[in-house]
């Protein structure tokens, strides 16, 4: 049995069917990604092989977007907002990228899994410096990492584990790596089966989403310096899980109800463990909707995420949403799942100055 690359939440629903008949194990329901096809054609983006950066890199604002095409995967680096491309990373071998997040230093955190041959999860992310083309620290995660988020209260990283443990297919679970180093301490709560993303408020509290088994929504919340997670209840729960972020004193969540719909942006308000949608933004697309369980990120007046074609991202005005307003191609054969922008220099110092 070959190597099998791991395809963020993908690669579970049909990559390893079989490996989950024969254990007997639970099986994503309906609603989960499906499998992505690599395709065989070997493209390398703007013709240069490895990982490179334009010197100019390390004074913009960068748009880091990870491609999960298994001929030419690596997270792409754009600057931003001109969108020109500017480097790329490589070199993830069967790490496939997927979740990205980045810290109040602007460095970038990327995760990747896979499963091998014995039929084995395994999780990696990879830290980079604002504009670096080498990791500065690589940690190691037991089980199938996919989405990422920086405690800024304390600099830890949370990581979401679509599947469970190496050597088990059981429901995921969250590591958390103190101040982003060393080895994770795991928790889990039992109405998330698959973990998709999560995010941090600005106080340490963590929020994550996922699958369940049956039932609508599942969300929960780990509050700073707590070692269980307790349910959050949303006043609507007919959508599927997306991505999560804190901006501005509320957390976003995109879902929708298929991939044939628009995604919807939630702007939800969290009190205690109840959360109130105050506000929905529909992104539609030129090429259909979304992938429901691609990762999004709302910066300034924009809303960047994945077009359902896979070789595009979107730019959609925040919060009018609608028709996006412009939009970055890759390669044919790009698979983009993931986005997150690094911060330069100068942004980080006048937001550091901006009064609080």
């Amino acid at each position: 049995m070959n190597n099998l690359r791991f395809r963020s939440a993908a690669v579970i629903y049909a990559a390893v069917a079989a490996l989950l008949a024969a254990c007997g194990g639970s099986q994503p329901p309906i609603g989960a990604p499906g499998a992505i096809s690599p395709s065989r054609a070997i493209i390398t983006h703007a013709d240069r092989r490895g990982s490179w950066m334009l010197p100019e890199a390390k004074n913009d604002d960068l748009l880091y977007a990870s491609n999960q095409s298994a001929a030419d995967e690596g997270v792409y680096v754009y600057s931003y907002p001109k969108r020109k491309l500017v480097g790329e990373l490589t070199g993830f071998s069967y790490n496939t990228p997927a979740g990205l997040c980045s810290d109040s230093k602007g460095n970038i955190f990327v995760t990747s899994g896979w499963l091998s041959s014995s039929g084995q999860f395994h999780g990696q992310i990879d830290e980079y410096a604002h504009g670096a083309v080498s990791p500065i620290e690589t940690l190691s995660d037991p089980a199938a990492a996919n989405g990422c988020a920086i405690d800024p209260t304390t600099g830890n990283l949370a990581v979401t584990n679509w599947a469970g443990q190496a050597g088990s297919y059981d429901h995921g679970d969250v590591a958390i790596y103190p101040n982003a180093q060393g080895t994770p301490t795991i928790y889990y709560t039992s109405t998330i089966y698959w973990y998709l993303y999560c995010a941090y408020d600005d106080t340490g509290d963590l929020f994550v989403d996922g699958y369940a088994e049956g039932g609508p929504y599942p969300l929960a919340v780990l509050p700073t310096g707590s070692t269980s997670f307790l349910n959050v209840t949303l006043d609507q729960e007919s959508f599927e899980p997306g991505s999560l972020q804190w901006l501005n004193g509320d957390l976003l969540i995109t879902g929708g109800t298929s991939n044939k719909s628009p995604i919807e942006l939630y702007t939800v308000q969290i009190s205690g463990t109840t959360g109130t949608i105050v506000e929905a933004t529909t992104l539609k697309s030129k090429r259909r909707a979304a992938p429901l369980y691609a990762q999004f990120w709302t910066q300034g007046g924009s809303v960047i995420g994945p077009s359902h074609s896979d070789n595009r991202l979107e730019f959609w005005k925040y919060p009018a949403g609608g028709r996006p307003m412009r939009a970055i191609k890759g390669q044919p054969s790009t698979e983009f799942i993931g986005v997150a922008i690094s911060l330069g220099s100068k942004s980080r110092r006048t937001r550091e100055a901006a009064p609080r």
